[in-house]
């Protein structure tokens, strides 16, 4: 099958596509081409930026768009061939000369973006200072944990009786290791999450979530399935002198809690390994008054769980609805995520001490700068060759 249409679909810059694919099926050959057609269509070649992951392939494009440039126009397809055309011409009238210097391409890892951004917009926010990349911050993070715990215990902890030391037996150092670990991924928790962190408004999320999972595994129930499981559950019930449930019963966040006594009564033990054999404990007795019965509901089941296990996507679902929080967090657990909520402000604020300190930032400070000033909504007086284009 050709997807030649596809591929040239991607040259249509007033849209924005993701592509999957394997190695070495083309996708740094559609970024030039997008590459190529936003040089034709800019006044400067800086105005047109490329980011990548890695410093290599980062240079390998800038080899690549260079060797494109000195292609005979009559081997390309004709808009890019015109697009080549029109930027020989930009170069030989304005004085590109891209040839010659390379380093005018705007092909750059997110980190170097993030470095050229903040050297080009003051902030007094970030500081004026010059800088270094720490590569291994991990001490940097220590450092401002230890002073976070240390102010938060001798500020907050006769308010709050130092609940969660307490319930962590006073081990500091354990304490000390999450905060550290929290600085690491920091980025996540200021850009997505936040530092006001609170019960009503996690759990408010978890339940947004939660729904959303829920809805996503439901659709790998097949009715035959649903049919099967609860059609096993009733029986075990019968033997367990239980009321038995509804052949209707909705697989939704409200009925959470009886889905998971269901799967971890038929499907899981209970490390949420999948059962290799079931009992009378779980209603499904070797003998009963029709052996017969007895016999063929073990059969049953042994055929279910063998579908389950032969099944990624639904032993996954399965798991992933088993395991699922039914409530949220309780008022002890909002307590202690208040508390950690503290920490981790004292801690941030010690890493930014620490970082004017010893002139060093890490590169997830990095990112949080370079977000920070573009949220700030940059004018233009600050990009002589303002970007037109992000590929």
């Amino acid at each position: 099958m050709t997807d030649s249409y596809d591929r040239k679909q991607t040259r249509d810059l007033t849209k924005s596509f993701i592509v999957q694919a394997p190695a070495g099926s083309g996708k740094t050959t559609l970024l030039i081409n997008r590459f190529i057609l936003a040089l034709a269509s800019s006044e400067r070649p800086e105005k047109v930026l490329a980011i990548t992951f890695t410093k290599k392939a980062a240079e390998e494009m800038r080899e690549r768009v260079i060797s494109f440039l000195n292609i005979s126009e009559d081997k390309l397809d004709d808009d890019l061939a015109l697009a080549l055309k029109i930027i020989k011409g930009k170069s030989q009238n304005n004085n590109w000369n891209l040839d010659k210097d390379p380093s005018r391409l705007s092909i750059m890892t997110i980190d170097a973006f993030c470095i050229w951004l903040k050297a080009r917009v003051p902030s007094s926010r970030m500081g004026s200072y010059t800088y270094s990349i720490d590569e291994f911050p991990e001490n940097l993070y220590k450092k401002s944990a230890r002073n976070a715990i240390r102010q938060f215990v001798l500020r907050e902890g006769k308010t709050t009786k130092n609940q969660l030391l307490t319930n962590l037996d006073n081990d500091w150092a354990r304490l000390e290791k999450f905060i550290v670990e929290m600085l690491s991924y920091r980025h996540h928790y200021l850009i997505d999450v936040g530092l006001d962190l609170n019960k009503d408004v996690i759990n408010k999320s978890f339940r947004t979530y939660a729904v959303q999972k829920i809805s996503a595994i439901k659709a790998s129930f097949s009715p035959e399935f649903l049919g099967q499981l609860i059609s096993l559950y009733n029986y075990s019930n019968s033997n367990l002198n239980e009321e038995k449930i509804s052949n209707s019963l909705t697989c939704n966040f409200e009925n959470i809690e009886i889905w998971q006594k269901i799967l971890k009564r038929i499907i899981f033990n209970q490390d949420l390994s999948i059962k290799k054999r079931i009992t009378s404990s779980s209603g499904f007795p070797s003998t009963n008054k029709d052996n017969n019965i007895a016999t063929k509901m073990k059969r049953d089941w042994a055929n279910f769980i063998e579908s389950i296990n032969k099944n990624k996507v639904l032993r996954d679902g399965l798991y992933g609805l088993a395991t699922l929080h039914p409530n949220g967090l309780s008022n002890f657990e909002g307590n202690l995520l208040k508390e950690i909520s503290t920490i981790f402000k004292y801690a941030t604020a010690f890493l930014n001490l620490t970082f004017v300190e010893q002139r060093k930032i890490d590169f997830n400070q990095l990112l949080i700068d370079g977000i920070n000033l573009l949220d700030d909504r940059i004018t233009n007086e600050y990009f002589y060759d303002n970007l037109i284009c992000i590929i």
